[in-house]
Protein backbone atom coordinates (compact mmCIF):
# COMPACT_ATOMS: atom_id res chain seq x y z
CA UNK A 1 0.00 0.00 0.00
CA UNK A 2 1.25 3.24 -0.61
CA UNK A 3 2.16 5.69 2.38
CA UNK A 4 0.34 9.23 2.31
CA UNK A 5 -0.22 12.14 4.41
CA UNK A 6 -3.74 12.16 6.47
CA UNK A 7 -4.73 15.37 7.31
CA UNK A 8 -8.12 16.36 8.71
CA UNK A 9 -8.69 20.27 8.31
CA UNK A 10 -11.15 22.52 10.55
CA UNK A 11 -12.02 26.30 10.43
CA UNK A 12 -11.19 27.90 13.16
CA UNK A 13 -12.37 31.86 12.87
CA UNK A 14 -14.54 33.51 10.91
CA UNK A 15 -11.94 33.85 8.02
CA UNK A 16 -11.97 30.06 7.20
CA UNK A 17 -8.37 29.62 8.45
CA UNK A 18 -8.08 25.83 8.37
CA UNK A 19 -5.65 24.18 10.61
CA UNK A 20 -3.87 20.59 10.00
CA UNK A 21 -5.24 18.28 12.63
CA UNK A 22 -2.95 15.37 12.11
CA UNK A 23 0.45 16.71 10.66
CA UNK A 24 2.97 14.28 11.63
CA UNK A 25 1.87 11.11 11.47
CA UNK A 26 1.56 8.97 8.00
CA UNK A 27 -1.34 6.01 7.17
CA UNK A 28 -2.09 4.35 4.13
CA UNK A 29 -3.96 6.06 1.38
CA UNK A 30 -6.51 3.00 1.52
CA UNK A 31 -7.64 3.31 4.86
CA UNK A 32 -10.49 5.74 4.33
CA UNK A 33 -9.34 8.37 7.36
CA UNK A 34 -12.06 10.68 7.79
CA UNK A 35 -14.69 8.99 5.75
CA UNK A 36 -16.52 9.47 9.17
CA UNK A 37 -15.67 12.67 11.19
CA UNK A 38 -17.17 14.33 14.58
CA UNK A 39 -16.63 17.41 16.43
CA UNK A 40 -17.78 19.12 19.66
CA UNK A 41 -16.45 21.80 21.54
CA UNK A 42 -13.01 21.12 22.40
CA UNK A 43 -12.98 17.68 20.64
CA UNK A 44 -12.45 16.05 17.21
CA UNK A 45 -13.07 12.80 15.81
CA UNK A 46 -11.78 10.95 12.58
CA UNK A 47 -12.81 7.28 11.55
CA UNK A 48 -10.45 5.13 9.65
CA UNK A 49 -12.70 2.48 9.32
CA UNK A 50 -10.08 0.66 6.59
CA UNK A 51 -6.98 1.03 8.83
CA UNK A 52 -4.61 -2.44 9.13
CA UNK A 53 -3.93 -2.35 12.82
CA UNK A 54 -3.25 -4.53 15.62
CA UNK A 55 -6.56 -6.50 15.58
CA UNK A 56 -6.07 -7.58 11.85
CA UNK A 57 -6.95 -6.16 8.02
CA UNK A 58 -9.36 -3.52 8.18
CA UNK A 59 -10.13 -3.44 12.05
CA UNK A 60 -10.29 0.02 11.54
CA UNK A 61 -9.52 3.01 14.25
CA UNK A 62 -10.08 6.31 14.73
CA UNK A 63 -8.55 9.17 15.96
CA UNK A 64 -9.09 12.12 18.79
CA UNK A 65 -8.41 15.21 18.94
CA UNK A 66 -8.35 17.93 21.29
CA UNK A 67 -7.96 21.79 20.81
CA UNK A 68 -5.15 22.86 23.01
CA UNK A 69 -3.38 26.43 23.03
CA UNK A 70 -4.86 27.53 20.02
CA UNK A 71 -3.40 23.76 18.29
CA UNK A 72 -5.23 20.56 17.77
CA UNK A 73 -3.07 18.20 19.19
CA UNK A 74 -3.84 14.26 18.81
CA UNK A 75 -5.23 12.96 22.13
CA UNK A 76 -5.84 9.31 21.64
CA UNK A 77 -6.25 6.42 18.96
CA UNK A 78 -9.12 4.54 19.32
CA UNK A 79 -9.44 0.54 19.03
CA UNK A 80 -12.05 -2.11 19.67
CA UNK A 81 -11.49 -3.92 22.86
CA UNK A 82 -12.24 -6.78 20.94
CA UNK A 83 -11.68 -5.67 17.39
CA UNK A 84 -11.23 -8.26 14.82
CA UNK A 85 -10.48 -8.45 10.66
CA UNK A 86 -12.37 -6.87 8.59
CA UNK A 87 -14.64 -5.42 11.80
CA UNK A 88 -14.58 -1.89 10.12
CA UNK A 89 -14.70 0.31 12.91
CA UNK A 90 -14.82 4.01 12.49
CA UNK A 91 -17.49 3.52 9.58
CA UNK A 92 -19.19 5.75 11.52
CA UNK A 93 -18.23 7.74 14.54
CA UNK A 94 -19.81 10.79 16.90
CA UNK A 95 -18.68 13.16 19.76
CA UNK A 96 -20.74 15.06 22.16
CA UNK A 97 -18.89 16.36 24.88
CA UNK A 98 -16.97 14.09 26.42
CA UNK A 99 -18.75 10.72 24.57
CA UNK A 100 -17.79 9.79 21.68
CA UNK A 101 -19.65 6.51 19.70
CA UNK A 102 -17.52 4.72 17.04
CA UNK A 103 -19.19 2.06 15.22
CA UNK A 104 -17.93 -1.58 13.71
CA UNK A 105 -20.81 -2.47 10.90
CA UNK A 106 -18.33 -5.65 10.27
CA UNK A 107 -18.47 -6.83 13.98
CA UNK A 108 -19.67 -10.69 13.63
CA UNK A 109 -21.01 -10.84 17.03
CA UNK A 110 -24.49 -12.54 16.05
CA UNK A 111 -23.20 -13.72 12.32
CA UNK A 112 -21.71 -11.72 9.71
CA UNK A 113 -21.40 -8.11 9.86
CA UNK A 114 -24.28 -8.20 12.33
CA UNK A 115 -22.40 -4.47 13.77
CA UNK A 116 -21.77 -2.52 16.65
CA UNK A 117 -20.98 0.27 18.57
CA UNK A 118 -18.65 1.30 21.23
CA UNK A 119 -18.78 4.18 23.70
CA UNK A 120 -16.04 5.81 24.76
CA UNK A 121 -16.44 8.18 27.77
CA UNK A 122 -13.55 10.72 28.11
CA UNK A 123 -14.63 12.65 30.82
CA UNK A 124 -13.88 10.10 33.71
CA UNK A 125 -17.70 9.08 34.40
CA UNK A 126 -16.92 5.44 33.42
CA UNK A 127 -19.79 5.16 30.96
CA UNK A 128 -17.78 3.25 28.64
CA UNK A 129 -19.46 0.26 26.34
CA UNK A 130 -19.84 -2.05 23.68
CA UNK A 131 -23.86 -1.85 22.28
CA UNK A 132 -25.50 -4.17 20.39
CA UNK A 133 -29.22 -4.46 19.15
CA UNK A 134 -31.57 -6.64 21.22
CA UNK A 135 -32.33 -8.19 18.18
CA UNK A 136 -29.90 -7.72 15.76
CA UNK A 137 -28.61 -10.55 13.32
CA UNK A 138 -26.43 -11.13 10.48
CA UNK A 139 -26.50 -8.59 8.05
CA UNK A 140 -27.64 -5.73 9.69
CA UNK A 141 -24.84 -3.43 9.04
CA UNK A 142 -25.69 -2.34 12.95
CA UNK A 143 -24.01 1.40 13.23
CA UNK A 144 -24.14 2.37 9.71
CA UNK A 145 -25.19 5.39 11.01
CA UNK A 146 -24.93 6.82 14.60
CA UNK A 147 -25.30 10.50 16.42
CA UNK A 148 -25.50 10.87 20.29
CA UNK A 149 -26.50 14.04 21.72
CA UNK A 150 -27.35 15.06 25.13
CA UNK A 151 -26.31 11.69 26.94
CA UNK A 152 -28.38 9.97 24.51
CA UNK A 153 -27.58 7.77 21.45
CA UNK A 154 -29.40 6.72 18.16
CA UNK A 155 -28.02 3.65 15.90
CA UNK A 156 -29.49 2.84 12.98
CA UNK A 157 -29.35 -1.03 11.29
CA UNK A 158 -30.78 0.19 7.94
CA UNK A 159 -30.53 -3.44 6.80
CA UNK A 160 -32.43 -5.22 9.93
CA UNK A 161 -35.03 -7.16 8.93
CA UNK A 162 -38.31 -6.63 10.42
CA UNK A 163 -42.34 -7.03 8.28
CA UNK A 164 -39.65 -6.58 5.47
CA UNK A 165 -36.22 -8.05 4.36
CA UNK A 166 -33.94 -4.83 4.70
CA UNK A 167 -36.70 -2.33 5.96
CA UNK A 168 -34.26 -0.98 8.74
CA UNK A 169 -34.43 0.15 12.68
CA UNK A 170 -32.96 2.82 14.56
CA UNK A 171 -31.72 1.86 18.21
CA UNK A 172 -31.96 4.30 21.14
CA UNK A 173 -30.05 4.24 24.20
CA UNK A 174 -29.89 6.28 27.42
CA UNK A 175 -27.85 5.97 30.37
CA UNK A 176 -29.06 5.34 33.40
CA UNK A 177 -26.56 6.05 35.94
CA UNK A 178 -25.25 2.59 35.81
CA UNK A 179 -25.27 1.59 32.08
CA UNK A 180 -27.07 1.87 28.44
CA UNK A 181 -30.48 0.82 28.69
CA UNK A 182 -32.26 0.31 24.99
CA UNK A 183 -34.76 2.94 25.51
CA UNK A 184 -36.62 2.45 21.91
CA UNK A 185 -36.11 0.24 18.87
CA UNK A 186 -37.74 2.86 16.04
CA UNK A 187 -39.16 1.53 13.14
CA UNK A 188 -40.79 3.19 9.83
CA UNK A 189 -44.56 3.46 9.91
CA UNK A 190 -44.54 2.44 6.53
CA UNK A 191 -41.86 -0.09 5.75
CA UNK A 192 -41.16 -1.64 2.45
CA UNK A 193 -38.46 -4.17 1.06
CA UNK A 194 -34.86 -2.46 0.92
CA UNK A 195 -36.54 0.70 2.46
CA UNK A 196 -33.35 1.21 4.60
CA UNK A 197 -34.87 2.80 7.22
CA UNK A 198 -31.46 4.55 9.73
CA UNK A 199 -29.43 4.06 6.68
CA UNK A 200 -28.71 8.33 8.37
CA UNK A 201 -29.77 9.65 11.05
CA UNK A 202 -29.30 12.86 13.12
CA UNK A 203 -30.39 13.21 16.83
CA UNK A 204 -30.74 17.03 18.61
CA UNK A 205 -31.84 17.00 22.19
CA UNK A 206 -35.46 15.30 22.14
CA UNK A 207 -35.77 14.97 18.22
CA UNK A 208 -34.56 12.72 16.18
CA UNK A 209 -34.32 12.54 12.18
CA UNK A 210 -34.24 9.28 10.07
CA UNK A 211 -33.62 8.55 6.47
CA UNK A 212 -35.22 6.27 5.03
CA UNK A 213 -33.51 6.21 1.16
CA UNK A 214 -35.21 3.25 -0.77
CA UNK A 215 -39.19 4.66 0.53
CA UNK A 216 -41.26 4.56 -2.89
CA UNK A 217 -43.38 7.38 -2.37
CA UNK A 218 -42.63 9.41 -5.47
CA UNK A 219 -41.46 5.94 -7.17
CA UNK A 220 -39.04 3.25 -6.73
CA UNK A 221 -36.14 4.81 -4.38
CA UNK A 222 -37.52 8.20 -4.36
CA UNK A 223 -36.81 8.39 -0.91
CA UNK A 224 -38.61 9.29 2.45
CA UNK A 225 -37.09 11.22 5.91
CA UNK A 226 -39.12 10.80 9.01
CA UNK A 227 -39.18 12.93 12.44
CA UNK A 228 -39.06 11.40 15.86
CA UNK A 229 -40.08 13.41 19.31
CA UNK A 230 -39.08 11.96 22.89
CA UNK A 231 -41.61 13.45 25.27
CA UNK A 232 -39.80 12.36 28.36
CA UNK A 233 -41.71 9.07 28.19
CA UNK A 234 -41.60 7.62 24.48
CA UNK A 235 -40.43 8.53 21.54
CA UNK A 236 -43.25 9.03 18.77
CA UNK A 237 -43.32 9.72 14.50
CA UNK A 238 -44.63 13.28 14.44
CA UNK A 239 -43.77 14.21 10.92
CA UNK A 240 -42.91 12.50 7.44
CA UNK A 241 -40.23 14.42 4.95
CA UNK A 242 -40.93 14.01 1.21
CA UNK A 243 -39.02 16.36 -1.33
CA UNK A 244 -41.72 18.49 -3.06
CA UNK A 245 -39.83 17.21 -6.61
CA UNK A 246 -39.07 13.88 -5.45
CA UNK A 247 -38.80 11.09 -8.14
CA UNK A 248 -37.41 7.58 -9.19
CA UNK A 249 -34.03 7.07 -7.67
CA UNK A 250 -33.46 9.92 -5.73
CA UNK A 251 -32.23 8.42 -2.39
CA UNK A 252 -33.57 11.65 -0.59
CA UNK A 253 -32.70 10.89 2.98
CA UNK A 254 -29.49 9.24 2.00
CA UNK A 255 -28.28 11.99 4.59
CA UNK A 256 -29.57 14.19 7.10
CA UNK A 257 -28.91 17.05 9.55
CA UNK A 258 -30.20 18.16 12.00
CA UNK A 259 -29.90 21.70 14.86
CA UNK A 260 -32.44 22.26 16.86
CA UNK A 261 -36.10 22.67 14.91
CA UNK A 262 -34.25 22.86 11.37
CA UNK A 263 -33.76 19.99 9.52
CA UNK A 264 -31.22 19.39 6.41
CA UNK A 265 -32.30 16.44 4.01
CA UNK A 266 -30.74 14.93 1.15
CA UNK A 267 -30.72 12.90 -2.01
CA UNK A 268 -28.75 12.70 -5.21
CA UNK A 269 -28.02 16.25 -6.36
CA UNK A 270 -30.12 18.08 -4.34
CA UNK A 271 -31.18 19.40 -0.44
CA UNK A 272 -33.64 20.42 1.56
CA UNK A 273 -34.18 22.60 4.80
CA UNK A 274 -37.41 21.49 6.73
CA UNK A 275 -38.30 24.13 10.09
CA UNK A 276 -39.55 21.39 11.86
CA UNK A 277 -43.09 23.57 13.49
CA UNK A 278 -45.66 20.84 14.08
CA UNK A 279 -47.69 20.54 17.27
CA UNK A 280 -47.71 17.41 18.77
CA UNK A 281 -50.97 15.57 20.20
CA UNK A 282 -51.67 16.19 23.90
CA UNK A 283 -51.57 13.31 26.07
CA UNK A 284 -53.24 12.42 28.98
CA UNK A 285 -51.22 10.34 32.37
CA UNK A 286 -52.80 9.91 34.72
CA UNK A 287 -50.62 9.04 37.76
CA UNK A 288 -52.16 7.63 41.66
CA UNK A 289 -53.95 4.22 42.99
CA UNK A 290 -57.70 4.10 42.43
CA UNK A 291 -59.72 4.52 44.55
CA UNK A 292 -58.12 8.06 45.82
CA UNK A 293 -56.47 10.85 45.33
CA UNK A 294 -55.36 10.99 41.74
CA UNK A 295 -53.50 13.17 39.23
CA UNK A 296 -54.71 13.73 35.59
CA UNK A 297 -51.99 15.64 33.25
CA UNK A 298 -52.14 16.54 30.04
CA UNK A 299 -49.07 17.58 28.01
CA UNK A 300 -48.31 19.32 25.05
CA UNK A 301 -51.56 21.61 25.71
CA UNK A 302 -51.69 25.45 24.59
CA UNK A 303 -50.19 27.34 27.25
CA UNK A 304 -52.16 29.00 29.24
CA UNK A 305 -54.76 27.50 27.51
CA UNK A 306 -58.34 25.83 29.52
CA UNK A 307 -58.41 22.18 29.52
CA UNK A 308 -61.84 20.33 29.96
CA UNK A 309 -61.30 16.74 31.62
CA UNK A 310 -64.47 14.05 30.52
CA UNK A 311 -65.56 10.63 32.05
CA UNK A 312 -67.72 8.20 31.07
CA UNK A 313 -68.63 4.40 31.92
CA UNK A 314 -67.15 3.31 28.52
CA UNK A 315 -64.97 4.17 25.44
CA UNK A 316 -67.24 4.53 22.21
CA UNK A 317 -67.99 7.49 19.88
CA UNK A 318 -69.82 10.98 20.83
CA UNK A 319 -70.00 14.33 19.48
CA UNK A 320 -70.03 17.81 21.79
CA UNK A 321 -73.26 18.98 21.41
CA UNK A 322 -74.12 22.59 19.92
CA UNK A 323 -73.94 25.62 22.59
CA UNK A 324 -70.75 23.92 24.25
CA UNK A 325 -67.17 24.55 23.25
CA UNK A 326 -65.39 22.83 20.80
CA UNK A 327 -68.42 21.76 19.04
CA UNK A 328 -68.95 18.85 17.09
CA UNK A 329 -65.96 17.69 18.54
CA UNK A 330 -66.03 13.59 18.29
CA UNK A 331 -64.41 12.00 21.69
CA UNK A 332 -63.05 8.70 22.17
CA UNK A 333 -66.12 7.85 24.66
CA UNK A 334 -69.82 6.69 24.59
CA UNK A 335 -72.98 8.47 25.64
CA UNK A 336 -72.65 8.05 29.10
CA UNK A 337 -69.51 11.04 28.64
CA UNK A 338 -70.05 13.79 31.72
CA UNK A 339 -67.43 16.38 32.50
CA UNK A 340 -65.23 15.63 35.05
CA UNK A 341 -63.75 19.30 35.50
CA UNK A 342 -61.45 21.99 33.63
CA UNK A 343 -57.91 23.10 34.58
CA UNK A 344 -56.08 25.88 33.29
CA UNK A 345 -52.05 24.66 31.44
CA UNK A 346 -48.97 26.25 32.28
CA UNK A 347 -46.20 28.02 30.23
CA UNK A 348 -45.28 24.66 28.99
CA UNK A 349 -48.83 23.36 27.97
CA UNK A 350 -48.79 21.10 30.54
CA UNK A 351 -52.63 20.84 33.08
CA UNK A 352 -53.13 18.77 36.01
CA UNK A 353 -56.66 17.82 37.32
CA UNK A 354 -56.70 16.41 40.53
CA UNK A 355 -60.21 14.15 41.85
CA UNK A 356 -60.54 11.81 44.03
CA UNK A 357 -61.65 8.69 42.18
CA UNK A 358 -64.13 6.31 44.05
CA UNK A 359 -63.83 2.78 44.37
CA UNK A 360 -66.77 2.41 42.09
CA UNK A 361 -65.15 3.82 39.31
CA UNK A 362 -61.98 1.71 39.17
CA UNK A 363 -61.65 -0.34 36.61
CA UNK A 364 -65.07 1.09 34.87
CA UNK A 365 -64.36 4.95 34.13
CA UNK A 366 -62.37 6.57 30.97
CA UNK A 367 -61.33 9.58 30.67
CA UNK A 368 -60.18 11.81 27.94
CA UNK A 369 -59.42 15.58 27.93
CA UNK A 370 -59.56 18.53 25.59
CA UNK A 371 -57.79 21.59 24.79
CA UNK A 372 -60.32 24.40 24.34
CA UNK A 373 -58.21 26.51 22.41
CA UNK A 374 -57.23 23.98 19.40
CA UNK A 375 -60.59 21.46 20.01
CA UNK A 376 -57.60 18.75 20.38
CA UNK A 377 -58.20 15.55 21.87
CA UNK A 378 -56.42 13.18 24.03
CA UNK A 379 -55.60 9.55 24.28
CA UNK A 380 -58.58 7.84 25.85
CA UNK A 381 -57.21 6.40 29.69
CA UNK A 382 -59.26 3.83 31.58
CA UNK A 383 -58.77 4.62 35.46
CA UNK A 384 -57.18 2.19 37.37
Amino acid sequence: MTAARCTFFASTDQTGLRKRLLSDADCDSDDNYGAAVGVSGSWALAGAWADDNEKGSQAGSAFLYEYINSNWEMSATLMASDGYYMDHFGHDVSVDNNLAVICAIGNDDRGDNTGSAYVFDFGGLGRGAKLLGSDTAAGDMFGLAVDVSSGVIAVGAPYHDGVFGDDGAVYVYRYDGAQWIEEAILVSPAPGYLYSFGQSLALDGDHLVIGEPGADDYGYGSGAAHVFYYDGAQWTHVAKLIASDGGYGMAFGRAVALSGSTALTSGYESAYVYDLDYRLDPRLVINGACPGSMLFTVENATADGRIAYVYAFGEGSVQIPPGYACAGTVLGLNATAAMAGVAFADANGTATLQANAPARACGKVYMQAIDLSTCRTTNVVLVE
